[in-house]
């Protein structure tokens, strides 16, 4: 008998979830096509493709739960992942999908001390970390749209803000 096929039913989908400051989680959200010729394949590779880079890095992820991919497994050498938008794509059966996910961990991070910081009657102070969190929000949400144009432009948003503020918020 032959290989089954593995053929993603047209909706690919993946959630990307910043875990820690070095490394995310992967899930696999496509819909694969049923059938007595098909069969939903344990892993199959992923191309991702860092913000600010050219170059799609191949990643085995699993079809039936979480993948960790850390900072080293996409080539960044820096201590921490890149925020930024990730553009994650997949040829499969005939048909390339791509599909674009925010991850701003560290700018998350940053946001969260930044309100640690702040005295509980600090309403101005809570106001522009408000402000900030809905430009993270917005980001994500555009990604999730594939805008990431406008994603990207509302990151950098929310960058230039957190940089403004008179706070030693590094994470």
């Amino acid at each position: 008998m032959s290989k089954p096929f593995t053929c993603i039913k047209g909706n690919f989908d993946a959630t990307l979830t910043c875990l820690d400051g070095r490394n995310m989680i992967y899930r696999d959200m496509s819909e694969w096509t049923e059938g007595p010729l098909y069969a939903t394949p344990d892993s199959y590779k992923v191309g991702i493709t860092p913000p600010g880079r050219s170059i799609s890095i191949q990643v085995d992820v699993s079809t039936s739960g979480p993948t960790s991919i850390s900072n080293k497994d996409l080539g960044i050498n820096a201590t921490n992942l890149l925020d930024g938008v990730y553009t994650i794509s997949v040829y499969n059966c005939g048909t390339t999908y791509t599909r674009s996910k925010a991850v701003l961990g560290n700018i998350q991070c940053r946001v969260q001390k930044y309100i640690s910081t702040l005295n509980h009657s600090d309403y101005a102070g809570f106001k522009k970390a408000a402000h900030i969190e809905w430009l993270i929000k917005s980001s994500m949400i555009n990604s999730e749209l594939n805008k990431s144009k406008l994603a990207q432009d509302f990151y950098k948003a929310a960058l230039r803000e957190i940089d403004k503020l008179n706070c030693d918020c590094k994470c």
